[in-house]
């Protein structure tokens, strides 16, 4: 998640939170596409780096999605959804161009999607969770809002393949179905999946500490 234009030659923190909105395409292992999984997903996300004077930031970022429920109609797959991520930044800043501050940007980082279970015999919960490797590309535009506030829609699609995952399997009321255990493993089947999407962020930009004569 890249944090966002400057200044040229101006060098300082910069700080952005915002908000998107994504679909997941793609697959998350043996064939099962995305949708089984997950739907149009909400989320917020933040981040943070320090922009050197040529103007280019590094950083760091963390967002959260809130997927909606996918397809799937499964005891295995019909609980809550949730997917996390964060990595490391960096984009490059281009202008002022007119009222605008063009950014562009990348990142790489870790993802995860984790799928709740729920139903069966003896009141059966549990969690799938899906770990991947990713990288994005994202690019926007910032308005300024005041000196040290921009304001500014921005796209970014992201991309990778679920290499890993945990389960998770409890009963709630005491029932034998389910005898409480936790599995992790690699899978063996990996296949691509993306989140393209968009949205709009609040970009806070810090002035430099002063320097001493």
């Amino acid at each position: 998640m890249a944090i966002g234009a400057s200044r040229p030659a101006r060098a300082g923190v910069e700080i952005d939170v915002r908000l998107s909105l994504e679909h997941p395409v793609g697959t998350v292992r043996d064939d099962r596409p995305m949708s089984d999984f997950a739907g149009i997903a909400p989320g917020v996300g933040v981040s943070a780096g320090y922009r050197f004077a040529f103007p280019v930031l590094v950083g760091a970022y963390f967002l959260t999605r809130f997927p909606t429920k996918g397809d799937c109609e499964e005891t295995v797959c019909r609980g809550s959804v949730a997917s996390n991520g964060y990595g490391v930044m960096a984009d490059i800043a281009f202008g002022p161009l007119g009222p605008a501050f063009p950014w562009a940007g990348l990142g790489v980082g870790v993802e995860n999607l984790t799928v709740g279970s729920e139903g069966g015999g003896g009141g059966m919960q549990g969690e799938y969770t899906y770990f991947s490797l990713s990288a994005h590309v994202e690019g926007g535009a910032d308005f300024a809002v005041s000196p040290h506030v921009r304001l500014g829609p921005w796209l970014r699609i992201s991309a990778g393949r679920y290499s890993s995952t945990s389960s998770e399997c409890r009963s709630n009321d005491g029932g034998e179905s389910c005898e409480p255990f936790v599995y992790t493993g690699d899978i063996e089947d990996t296949a691509w999946h993306a989140w393209p999407g968009g949205g709009v962020r609040v970009l806070f930009v810090l002035d430099p500490p002063p320097t001493r004569e």
